[in-house]
């Protein structure tokens, strides 16, 4: 819950930031809370999933990571481009 409430306050910074330096503590909190929100899920497949279905499980979630990223990746280039 800690990485929750790192990655929030980093949120909250970036957002609130008058200035680049702020801005750039802002985001190293969001990757510092975004890392150990990560490590969360990891835990919990490890600690509810047997180990022989835990590869399946680990692959959905990363392919939702990649989709999202995916995603948004390209709706930022058009986005930006059109």
């Amino acid at each position: 819950m800690l990485s929750v409430a790192i990655f929030a306050l980093g949120s909250g910074t970036s957002g609130a930031a008058t200035n680049e330096g702020t801005f750039l503590l802002g985001r190293a909190l969001q990757g510092t809370g975004g890392g150990g929100i990560n490590m969360l899920i990891d835990l919990i497949i490890c600690d509810l999933v047997p180990l022989r279905e835990r590869p399946r499980f680990i692959s959905i979630v990363n392919a939702v990571f990649a989709i999202g990223k995916s995603a948004h990746l390209s709706l930022e280039y058009f986005r930006t481009n059109l």
